[in-house]
């Protein structure tokens, strides 16, 4: 299923189509103005298998997405931003069994279709993991590494290949975050330090280093949940 909402407005959200494939799951996404794209998760039914597919959709009109490639490596666990330009694919948990994280960094070009190139490596595996960016820099924050949940936030500079660089910490260490921004400041939203779940809001400065600090807190806790913004209003949904 893919369902689209008008950010600008409230309201319950639409069908807009469906995924080439099922999907039960921590799949990753990034856009354009114009395209949507959606990579990677887990093969439903459940157990199923990690999955290397990108799908695309085109934002303005209803309808199934259409194929655009495939990641370097198939896994689940992962995270998406980009700069509406290029689109990146970060971490997660690849093949055997799932279960190893990965500091895999891929990216597209969004306006074409075709398989995804390495773009270099995080400063540490780990799966579940949030991301936002602006149309130069990306950030993605926490996750879980081996063997425990992490507070670390990296960051990449998007138009230009290379290994990610130390930003700061979160507030909290958690997996299960996910982040959503303006293209000036980032936002990251719930997550989990199993069992416990958390309703916290960071944020950080994207052209700026430095630790994250506190924006406020999420109607209810949750983990592994959606989000998406325009330059004004930030939407998380479900978890």
């Amino acid at each position: 299923i893919i369902e689209f909402v008008t950010i600008s407005t409230t309201g319950n959200s639409i069908d807009f189509g469906n995924l080439t494939y099922q999907n039960d799951g921590s799949n990753a996404s990034c856009s354009s103005s114009t395209r949507g794209i959606f990579a990677g998760g887990r093969e439903n039914p459940s157990p199923g298998g990690n999955i290397d597919h990108i799908n695309y959709v085109t934002i303005a009109s209803t309808g199934d997405a259409e194929d655009f490639g495939n990641l370097t490596e198939a896994r689940r666990g992962i995270t998406g931003y980009g700069s509406g330009i290029r689109g990146m694919f970060a971490g997660g948990r690849s093949d055997p069994g799932g279960s190893n994280p990965t500091d895999v960094i891929d990216f597209i070009t969004i306006a074409s279709t075709g398989n995804a190139l390495d773009f270099g490596n995080m400063s540490q595996a780990r799966r579940y993991l949030g991301s936002t960016s602006s149309p130069v820099r990306g950030v993605m924050a926490g996750g879980f590494g081996n063997p425990a949940r992490v507070d670390t936030i990296d960051y990449v500079s998007i138009p230009s290949k290379g290994n990610a660089i130390d930003f700061g910490n979160l507030t909290q260490a958690r997996d299960q975050i996910e982040g959503n921004s303006n293209g000036v400041r980032g936002i990251f939203g719930g997550g989990s330090e199993h069992p416990t779940y958390y309703n916290i809001i960071d944020y950080v400065t994207i052209a700026s280093l430095g630790d994250a600090k506190d924006f406020g807190d999420l109607l209810g806790t949750t983990g592994d949940c959606a989000t998406a913004s325009n330059c004004i209003r930030g939407v998380f949904a479900g978890g």
